[in-house]
């Protein structure tokens, strides 16, 4: 069947014949029990992580939807939650993770599995990595000295990150198992002139601990308790550390060398530089999501897809300008915060390297066999009106879904595979919340700020305001990051003295708009009309002077 060049460009003709498929798996959380025999009988419960039942049945379909991707990459967080249990032993850390990267690679052999994005929940505590400090990194854009003689140190291993490099021996080079042992990053070739990057985002987060700091709060916490007080924990803006693992200056280098050989890089991690929409708060430290921001935007014409995950969640974060490419969350496996566990197919333009589309497929869960009904979901161009996956298009996507409540409530309940367990997202709360995640803020107060005023916006227009629905009702269980201090809402908004000025001077003159109709209609005058009418203009000034 021949390309119809009439009704389309040659645009369009150019991307259906070079378009390649990117498979994205994510957050599994294996709810792996103390035998193999037991978690295979496991069954999958919304509210829980997932099973091996679970993992092997996605497996299997998404092995039917797409038998040979061009990339495939599985963006951390193999470990159940242990979220009201004592933080696990490393063997336990370790058995659970090389059995979720063991089935990721026997479904897919004939494709290189890019894994090496270690999540929160795959290090003892949750949130731990322990900061090693190697000598400087080489720059990858000179050749060394062979004539010096002189030994270079060789990097000591992480011990954070040696605790799961064992499943990845089958999967890497030794340059790749050493690169990642030593610093949590590295760079892959996806083919000629596309490389994919992968970030060490623990040291980030703004719940990042190290073992000594979690023993000394654990003391602190025994203390309290003895003193019949609870302690919480509270996340940190303080960075003692401005470039750990020297991870910035790596990929800047790294973006350099790609500049120069005239190829584009996809990055991806775990924890994203981002504000949860959830639980309000931004998921790395301000100063490195800013500083990371900085090497995005320099290297704008290198970078081509940031990807990331996490948030359980399928989102997209949009930049204010088109500088930055923009940057998206994806859906996970785990059903634990009552979604839908699903994955997402990538569509890229095999020359540009621009994403064109991404499919999300998933299944509710039966409460009997069969438990699962695999299908796809939606696309996101169909789903949104979309050209692409543009920063422009997105942009255009967002001016349309601010006063549209179809769009908002379709990419509430895409978000979240679609799952039945949510309420509509019919609240200006709600409705407000939706529409400000989708810009990438780079701090909780900046995305605080545009709630308070979506919220007077959408009132105004006359929306109804009320519950959260969904995200009330499951913030006991919402995306958490520490379980002691998952508190909810707590944050109070941000506004502005000219901002409420314009809103009380705004609220006045309606006010006396429907008076005034309400006088024509019933052939009345207000009290106060008669008043200011019968004023000379010297009495007039004096009660403005009082209002």
């Amino acid at each position: 069947m021949g390309i119809n060049l009439e009704d389309g460009s040659k645009e369009n003709a150019r991307k259906l014949y070079h378009k390649k498929k990117m498979l994205h798996l994510s957050d599994v959380h294996l709810n792996y029990t103390k035998s193999e025999v037991g978690s295979a009988t496991k069954k999958p419960v919304y509210g829980e992580d997932a099973p091996l039942m679970l993992l092997d049945s996605i497996l299997l379909y998404a092995r039917a939807v797409v038998s040979k991707p061009d990339i495939f990459i599985y963006t951390g967080d193999s470990v159940y939650h242990s979220m009201n249990l004592p933080h696990f032993e490393e063997a336990k850390i370790r058995e659970i993770h090389k059995t979720n990267t063991h089935k990721l690679r026997e479904m897919f052999k004939d494709v290189k599995l890019i894994a090496t994005m270690t999540g929160n929940s795959d290090a003892t505590p949750e949130y731990s990595m322990e900061i090693t400090h190697p000598v400087p990194l080489p720059d990858p854009n000179t050749v060394p000295d062979q004539k010096t003689g002189t030994e270079k140190l060789k990097p000591l291993p992480n011990p954070t990150l040696t605790a799961t490099s064992g499943s990845f021996k089958d999967i890497l080079n030794k340059e790749e198992l050493e690169q990642f042992e030593q610093y949590g990053y590295n760079v892959y070739p996806a083919d000629e002139k596309l490389i994919v990057i992968t970030l060490n985002t623990a040291p980030y987060s703004i719940w990042h601990t190290t073992k000594a700091e979690y023993e000394e709060k654990e003391e602190a916490r025994k203390e309290a308790k003895k003193a019949n007080k609870v302690l919480l924990e509270e996340p940190s803006d303080i960075i003692s550390i401005e470039d750990p693992f020297h991870q910035f200056l790596w990929l800047t280098q790294i973006l350099e060398k790609a500049r120069k050989e005239g190829k584009k890089a996809y990055i991806c991690g775990h924890i994203p530089p981002i504000v949860d929409s959830w639980c309000e708060i931004h998921q790395w430290k301000r100063y490195y999501i800013k500083r990371y921001r900085k090497i995005v935007k320099e290297y704008s014409d290198v970078v081509a897809a940031q990807i990331f995950a996490h948030l359980h969640s399928q989102e997209m974060r949009i930049p204010s300008n088109t500088f930055h490419s923009p940057l998206f969350s994806a859906a996970a496996i785990s059903q634990l915060y009552w979604n839908n566990p699903a994955f997402i197919v990538w569509e890229y333009d095999a020359i540009t390297y621009e994403l064109h589309d991404f499919v999300v497929h998933g299944s509710n869960i039966s409460h009997t066999n069969p438990f699962f009904e695999w299908k796809e979901l939606f696309r996101a161009t169909e789903a949104y009106g979309l050209k692409d996956l543009s920063t422009k298009s997105l942009q255009a996507f967002r001016r349309e879904a601010e006063l549209n409540d179809t769009l908002i409530e379709r990419y509430y309940r895409n978000s979240k595979g679609q799952s039945y367990n949510q309420n509509a997202c019919d609240t200006v709360k709600c409705r407000a919340g939706v529409f400000c995640s989708m810009r990438w803020w780079n701090s909780r107060d900046e995305y605080m700020n545009c709630i308070a005023n979506q919220e007077i916006k959408l009132t105004i227009l006359g929306q109804k305001a009320g519950r959260a629905g969904h995200v009330e009702e499951h913030k006991a269980t919402s995306r958490i990051l520490l379980p002691a201090t998952e508190d909810g809402h707590s944050g109070k908004p941000v506004s502005t003295i000219p901002e409420t000025c314009v809103i009380v001077c705004l609220t006045f003159i309606l006010l006396g708009v429907i008076i005034l109709v309400l006088g024509k209609i019933f052939g009345m005058e207000a009290r106060w009309t008669r008043y200011f009418k019968g004023r000379r203009p010297g009495e007039m000034k004096t009660i403005e002077r009082t209002r």
